[in-house]
């Protein structure tokens, strides 16, 4: 029975091959498409602007992820990349709850990098807490500079000097002209 079963698959494998489409040319594979990141604005020829497709290759440059507490802390997820695309996912106790979409220029960029050095966050510690301390909320942020990436978590002891560079994000939330995206 195993010989017979052997046989067969032996013999199905071969059918299978043999009936595979032979051409002229070679099928070359199309080139691989970029993962979806996020979705952003740009402007057209004409003026206006759609909401288009951010691809990976836009990397991230800052970000901010403020967590929940016991209260009323804002929650939520903003990341600016490269390309001054700044995407921002509002969960509670934020105006803008959901997902939405703005553009910064490259100045307003720098004020990060500029305040990051200024305040040492690349020799900051990667952690700043204390597991017997509660209802401290979590806040994660990350820069990159000079192609290094940095990430500091920060729920209790940690420097002040930090709260400068957080504070950025804060304001920028209100600054920026956020457009809805849709779901």
């Amino acid at each position: 029975m195993k010989k017979v079963f052997t046989i067969l698959i032996v013999g199905l494998t071969l059918l299978s091959c043999a009936q595979t489409k032979e051409t002229g040319s070679q099928d070359v594979p199309p080139p691989p498409v970029a993962p979806l990141v996020d979705k952003t604005d740009v402007p057209q020829g004409n003026g206006t602007v759609t909401l288009v497709d951010v691809l990976q290759d836009d990397s991230l440059f800052a970000s901010i992820n403020k967590g929940y507490c016991f209260g009323t802390c804002p929650v939520f997820k903003l990341k600016i990349y490269n390309s001054g695309h700044v995407s921002l996912e509002g969960i509670k106790n934020i105006d803008q709850i959901g997902f939405f979409s703005a553009r910064i220029n490259q100045v307003k960029m720098d004020t990060f990098s500029d305040m990051a050095k200024q305040i040492d966050y690349m020799n900051l510690s990667d952690e700043y807490d204390n597991r017997y301390v509660s209802d401290l909320p979590e806040t994660n942020t990350s820069i990159v500079i000079d192609g290094k990436r940095k990430t500091v978590r920060k729920r209790y002891d940690y420097p002040r000097s930090i709260l400068a560079f957080e504070k950025l994000f804060m304001k920028l939330l209100d600054e920026v002209k956020w457009e809805k995206v849709p779901e």
